[in-house]
């Protein structure tokens, strides 16, 4: 006689599985953009950097990166990575972890203030695109000071010695004069006369602009407490000369009579100073 066993209980015949949890690897783009500027002169660049990193645990495809300035134009784009046309970029495939760099150049046309944000996008499915935007600080924009800032006279004359690309000896003469007066009558600060003239010796340079005879290539005259800055226009190009009145006038190399001038490439800082002389009264 056969014997058939039977279950006390039915209740633990099923076992239910521990739910596993699959991760998949996404991208995810995070962009900041920075700038050292706070303040420029309209016409005057800005400069920016921006950075697309990966956080994420896969590689970004297709990142394009678009660039939105509000108060000046986007002149210049420089990818690490990719190419771009302003204010676009395309910069392919950053891998998980990675970074590009893009260096920004805006220019701006009229005073007021300058935002700046950047936004990256992938055709990867991203697990973060609320940090897709970076934006920089805001640049204000100013018109620049024209004329004088203060009663008083700017006279220097510098002169510099250097060694050419074909290795001839070189001299280059700075000389800077500027008349600043007061019109009585509406208590104003005028540019009377100023010049200022670059010459280098055997080269093509010879600057020669002054603001006498109708001409205004001389546009600004800045007096501060012994300093001087004097900027303007010679043939389509800015020109720049700082002073300091180290108040000994004489033609030794180490008084504390400072002069150095701007003009294109040309840039004395760069060339051995023979001597300085400089003279600033804004009493």
């Amino acid at each position: 006689m056969a014997t058939v066993a039977t279950e006390t209980s039915l209740a633990n015949n099923t076992s239910a599985a521990t739910p596993v949890t699959v991760s998949v690897p996404t991208p995810d783009l995070a962009v900041t953009k920075t700038t050292t500027a706070t303040s420029v002169n309209t016409g005057e660049p800005i400069s920016y950097l921006v950075t697309v990193t990966n956080q994420g645990s896969a590689s970004a495809p297709n990142v394009m990166l678009t660039d939105t300035p509000a108060g000046a134009t986007v002149t210049s784009m420089s990818p690490s990575q990719g190419s771009c046309t302003p204010p676009t970029c395309s910069l392919g495939t950053i891998a998980a972890g990675g970074s590009v760099t893009v260096a920004v150049v805006l220019t701006t046309s009229t005073p007021g203030t300058v935002s700046n944000s950047a936004t990256a996008t992938t055709t990867g499915a991203e697990s973060n695109a609320g940090n897709n935007t970076g934006t920089a600080r805001p640049v204000t924009v100013t018109t620049p000071v024209t004329g004088c800032t203060a009663v008083g006279e700017v006279h220097g004359d510098g002169h510099w010695k250097f060694v050419d690309v074909g290795g001839k000896k070189r001299d280059a003469h700075v000389e800077v004069e500027g008349n600043c007066d007061l019109d009585k009558k509406t208590n104003t600060v005028f540019l009377h006369h100023a010049h200022v003239k670059i010459h280098v010796d055997g080269e093509e340079l010879d600057v020669k602009a002054k603001t006498d005879d109708h001409h205004n290539h001389v546009a600004t005259v800045i007096i501060v407490d012994g300093d001087a800055i004097v900027t303007g226009m010679w043939n389509g190009q800015p020109f720049l000369v700082t002073l300091r009145d180290g108040g000994e006038h004489n033609h030794s190399t180490d008084h504390g009579d400072v002069m150095d001038a701007q003009y294109g490439a040309f840039d004395t800082a760069t060339l051995t100073r023979d001597h300085v002389n400089v003279h600033i009264n804004d009493d």
